[in-house]
């Protein structure tokens, strides 16, 4: 019996840093450290690791560069113009091969953006024949624009838009994480009913 706690405080461990991840994707702050769990003396404030999953305790108040805001003392908040783990980079506009910055693009099937480097796909966003093969096209905001509308109604109409999110919805079977999550999730709460 002791052997199953173990294993579902782990899982619960688990599930709970997957979920502090999300919340820090979300609030747009760079985790400074994956630490290990910190045990304070009270005389130095020296930190020595003891286990997973839990922020360092000791604070400073320099962690983060370029006027990052240091938040707990393991996140950077950055500044628009900067980005990465301390806020070290600076954003260059650059591009994702043939696409520029900030352009707009359907490779295949999906419709994709580029950001200072990183083109971010919406999968399956075009799911009729002819437009997905192999090819590229380029897409200019008004023409996005337009397309994404009736994209958007026909999403709509066949129950496919998350209105509370503003985009597609996105199947478990689509998207590995969320669906890692869920069967995560599935296996956290058998773990407790078995208790």
């Amino acid at each position: 019996m002791a052997e199953v706690s173990k294993i579902s405080l782990f899982l619960w461990l688990v599930f709970f840093g997957m979920f502090l991840t999300d919340i820090v994707k979300t609030l747009d702050i760079t985790p400074l450290t994956r630490s290990w769990a910190a045990n304070v003396s009270s005389s130095d404030n020296e930190t020595t690791k003891t286990g997973p999953h839990i922020l360092k305790t000791n604070y400073r108040t320099d962690c983060c560069e370029n006027g990052g805001i240091c938040v707990l003392g393991s996140f950077c908040k950055c500044p628009k113009k900067y980005h990465g783990r301390y806020c070290q980079h600076k954003h260059r506009r650059r591009p994702c091969g043939d696409t520029e910055h900030r352009e707009w693009e359907q490779v295949s099937c999906n419709m994709c953006y580029c950001y200072d480097g990183i083109l971010t796909c919406l999968p399956q966003v075009y799911d009729d024949v002819e437009n997905c093969d192999k090819t590229k096209t380029k897409i200019f905001i008004k023409d996005f624009r337009l397309e994404w509308r009736e994209k958007r109604k026909e999403l709509k109409a066949k129950g496919m838009w998350d209105s509370h999110k503003g985009r597609p919805k996105i199947s478990a079977a689509n998207n590995a994480k969320s669906f890692s999550k869920l069967l995560l999730a599935a296996c956290i709460y058998f773990m407790c009913q078995m208790l």
